[in-house]
């Protein structure tokens, strides 16, 4: 609000020729500002997307265990995609189950655990345009990302929000200067169950990555599916 104000003093006071350097100064620099994030992969250019692939959903199953007691899991579940035009390596790993703790809102019990995308075009003129996280249908429990914990070549992060009741959670990713290849990954974040130890929880991980194969854009999905079992009286 103040810099549009003193902005508008200062023309005032400007001589006819003054004010019209001025004004297309003003035009001239944000159209220059907008133009250098688009071509760095700041703000993205609505995409066509040709086509759209969807893979297999990858499930994982756990049980919770009998007294609610600390349990190492380290399972990792991975998928991997080749084709002509891309690879991708996904990956999704568990690494504990924490008993529940009231030094956390919201308490435990919860699930340390990390996701890692790898993927490289293989086309001269192919590139990553965009990747996306989204974790969906986990409620009612939820997930909190550490920002710390955040790793990316050749991305830009876009847009990141916890996973709470109601709302998905998401990180979105942009490509940096047209990448053939990009790596990001979370490495810990938390799944807070926020059920009874003989209730099951469930989560959707949803990986989706943009790209150009050199002719068109095409859109690939790669679903999985984390299961917490319930654990019997």
């Amino acid at each position: 609000m103040h810099k549009l104000t003193l902005v508008v003093v200062h023309l005032k006071a400007l001589d006819g020729k003054g004010w019209k350097t001025a004004l297309l100064l003003s035009i001239f620099v944000p159209i220059s500002l907008l133009a250098t994030f688009r071509l760095t992969g700041i703000i993205k250019e609505p995409t066509m997307i040709s086509k759209t692939i969807t893979l297999d959903v990858v499930e994982w199953e756990f049980t919770r265990p009998l007294n609610d007691q600390f349990i190492s899991i380290n399972e990792s579940v991975n998928a991997v995609y080749d084709s002509d035009d891309i690879k991708v390596n996904y990956r999704v790993f568990i690494a504990e189950y924490v008993p529940g703790s009231w030094e956390w809102t919201p308490p435990g019990p919860y699930l340390d655990m990390a996701i890692e995308i790898n993927s490289s075009v293989t086309n001269a003129v192919g590139f990553i345009e965009t990747v996306h996280a989204t974790f969906k249908n986990f409620q009612p429990s939820s997930v909190i990302f550490l920002r710390t914990f955040l790793n990316s070549v050749n991305l830009s992060l876009i847009d990141i929000m916890d996973g709470n009741l109601g709302e998905d959670g998401r990180i979105f990713l942009a490509g940096v200067n047209h990448p053939s290849e990009s790596y990001f990954s979370a490495a810990l974040f938390h799944w807070f169950l926020l059920t009874q130890n003989t209730q099951e929880s469930q989560m959707e991980v949803m990986f989706e990555i943009i790209y150009y194969d050199g002719a068109v854009y095409s859109k690939m999905i790669q679903p999985f599916r984390l299961t917490i079992m319930g654990r019997a009286n």
